[in-house]
């Protein structure tokens, strides 16, 4: 969607097969003159430059999902999540490090677990400009996934 708007996007995954999938979409779409693709792992990642807007979607635990994955509940454990979590904390450290001094940052899950938005900005940074819907919101119009989302803005 980003590049669809014009902004030029660098999507890193250290899956190559997820990569790849991202790779045809965007050739399907005809956006491959505003997507450079890297497959690497995002908390060791160092670019040359600083970055004035960083998207961290991180990986979770997609508890957000159950509404349409009701097995979600039975698939994954609490040790699943712990290490989702230490991911995600890696991943918030180094995107820091790749933010320019007064860069934005979005980080988002679509968990329901405070564990993995909440309290993940909390350690990381204060919780202002955080959203955290609930699948049950706009459930006349059959609900919606459940997701956390944070702005922040590198100080330094």
């Amino acid at each position: 969607q980003l590049a669809s708007m014009g902004a030029n996007v660098i999507a890193l995954d250290r899956s190559a097969a997820r990569m790849a999938t991202l790779t045809g979409n965007i050739e399907r779409l005809g956006l491959s003159d505003k997507v450079q693709t890297i497959i690497e792992d995002g908390s060791v990642w160092n670019p040359r430059e600083k970055f004035q807007y960083i998207l961290l979607d991180a990986p979770c635990s997609a508890t957000g999902t159950i509404r349409r994955h009701p097995d979600l509940l039975a698939l994954k454990t609490e040790k699943d999540q712990e290490g989702l979590m230490s991911i995600q904390e890696r991943l918030l450290a180094n995107a820091a490090t790749m933010l320019e001094s007064g860069g934005t940052m979005i980080y988002c899950t679509c968990s329901l677990q405070k564990a993995e938005g909440e309290d993940q900005i909390e350690k990381f940074v204060n919780s202002e400009g955080d959203i955290r819907i609930l699948p049950h919101y706009l459930e006349n119009d059959g609900g919606m996934d459940g997701f956390f989302i944070s702005r922040l803005q590198k100080t330094a």
